[in-house]
C-alpha cells in the first residue's frame, strides 16, 4: 500500500462484508486487499474477529437427568435453569434450552 494513501475508517459491517465477499473473488488475500484498498493485516485480524464471533454465539449446555424426580434440567453458563419433564419429547427440554439462550 503507498506510504501516502491515508489510512480510512471501516465499521465491522463492513469488514464483514469484505470478508464474505473474499472467497468468491477468486483472488489471493494481497490481490483482493490490494483491489479493495485494504491493507492485509487488517483483513486477517478482521477475519478472525469475526469468526471468533461467530463460535461465541453458541454456548455449551449441560443436561442432568434426574431419575427420582423424572426431570431433565439444564444449566447454562450464566446461571440459567431449565426443568423439562422427561416424559416429554428426549430433547424438548434442550431444544427449549437453547431456543431461550438464543433469544
Amino acid at each position: 500500500m503507498p506510504a501516502e494513501k491515508k489510512r480510512q475508517y471501516r465499521n465491522s459491517a463492513q469488514w464483514r462484508g469484505y470478508v464474505e465477499r473474499y472467497p468468491e473473488s477468486g483472488l489471493s488475500v494481497a490481490d483482493f486487499c490490494k483491489k479493495h484498498g485494504l491493507y492485509e493485516t487488517g483483513f486477517y485480524t478482521w477475519r478472525k474477529r469475526l469468526r471468533e464471533q461467530v463460535s461465541a454465539g453458541f454456548i455449551r449446555l449441560d443436561p442432568e437427568i434426574s431419575a427420582a424426580e423424572e426431570y431433565l434440567t439444564i444449566t447454562t453458563p450464566n446461571g440459567f435453569r431449565i426443568e423439562v419433564p422427561v416424559k416429554l419429547a428426549p430433547t424438548a427440554g434442550v431444544d427449549t434450552a437453547q431456543a431461550l439462550v438464543r433469544a
